[in-house]
């Protein structure tokens, strides 16, 4: 799925007025899968490759693979989460009960980005179970690839994030958020746009 439809998921899931550790991990966590992807274009891009060839060529070879396999790992995020539950349970100053919600809201969050992704990656799967394995889930469904139903994955999913946008323009009455959730609404439309510029150019 589109990064944004990740973000508001979980800002729908984890997210409640003034409460800014919880909200920041729930944002953070659930960018933080792609963030390899983002760090992979970004340098490529200063070094003048074609944006064909990043998402046909470099996505598909090292070190990219070895950190997409960490970014998007259920075991290392899972180990993330478990860590923030027992520093809150041990937590004798504000720091450690500080760094454990955020820790445990940021790997449930993480892992919340998986689950949805998992069945909307066909031949771009991921090895979500690393280290333990290099196994991927080849889904019939691909949240972009028209040929593995992906024009019905983008109606559903745009209508899932403008559903989730209504929910969060009732929870939050700050005009910064609504500004966001209208951004995150606009990318449905610029995003794809991006990507069939890129792999046409």
């Amino acid at each position: 799925m589109m990064s944004q439809t990740h973000v508001l998921l979980s800002a729908a899931a984890f997210t409640q007025p003034d409460k800014p550790v919880r909200n920041s991990a729930a944002i953070i966590g659930a960018i933080l899968p792609d963030a390899s992807i983002y760090l992979m274009f970004g340098l490529m891009q200063i070094q003048g490759v074609p944006s064909q060839k990043i998402w046909r060529e470099v996505y598909w070879q090292e070190p990219w693979q070895f950190f997409s396999a960490i970014s998007n790992s259920f075991p290392l995020f899972a180990t993330v989460f478990v860590i923030g539950l027992f520093l809150q349970r041990q937590a004798g100053t504000r720091l450690w009960e500080f760094t454990g919600a955020f820790l445990a809201g940021l790997g449930l969050s993480a892992m919340l980005h998986l689950a949805f992704d998992f069945p909307v990656h066909a031949d771009d799967a991921h090895r979500h179970f690393w280290p333990v394995t290099d196994w991927r889930f080849f889904s019939p469904l691909s949240y972009w690839d028209s040929g593995h139903y992906g024009d019905y994955v983008r109606l559903f999913e745009g209508l899932l994030g403008i559903g989730i946008s209504l929910i969060l323009l009732r929870r939050f009455k700050d005009w910064w958020v609504r500004l966001a959730v209208g951004i995150a609404l606009l990318s449905y439309l610029l995003v794809p746009a991006f990507f069939l510029w890129s792999l046409a150019s």
